[in-house]
């Protein structure tokens, strides 16, 4: 039996937004691809600046964000994005980790760091800290 359009819309009412912020198209791609496994709505960002812009217009339950972007970096682009939604999380996605000072990044209340190059099994535990409701379909 077919879902109605009022049915259809309750369910993606449901499903976790998430913002991710990477310069790299291929990390993207490969994020989005990961996110998928856990039904999940993946809202894409370039920049530093397109992410805020997005973020003052969608409701988002997880940013996931690179440090590395030319531009406003990502640790500019965190400060900005806590001041618009300071209830929103913040997750790290960087191959660069160890260039930031750990501390200038915990200060901004960030949820967790993944290091690049990520795996599916790497959102797991996120989503169970957020205690985001969310069916993996991969094998493990």
């Amino acid at each position: 039996m077919a879902l109605s359009a009022h049915e259809i819309a309750e369910k993606l009412a449901k499903v976790p937004v998430i913002l991710l912020v990477d310069d790299d198209s291929s990390c993207r791609t490969l994020a989005k691809e990961y996110l998928k496994a856990y039904t999940c709505s993946v809202l894409e960002s370039d920049c530093g600046e397109a992410a805020i812009k997005i973020a003052s217009q969608q409701h988002l339950d997880l940013i996931l964000l690179d440090l590395k972007m030319p531009g406003m970096d990502g640790v500019e682009t965190m400060r900005k994005l806590k001041e618009l939604l300071p209830g929103v999380p913040v997750a790290i996605v960087s191959g660069y980790l160890r260039e930031y000072d750990a501390n200038r990044i915990l200060d901004f209340g960030v949820l967790t760091c993944i290091r690049k190059p990520m795996t599916p099994l790497d959102f797991a535990p996120l989503f169970e800290m957020l205690k985001i409701r969310v069916q993996p379909n991969f094998d493990i």
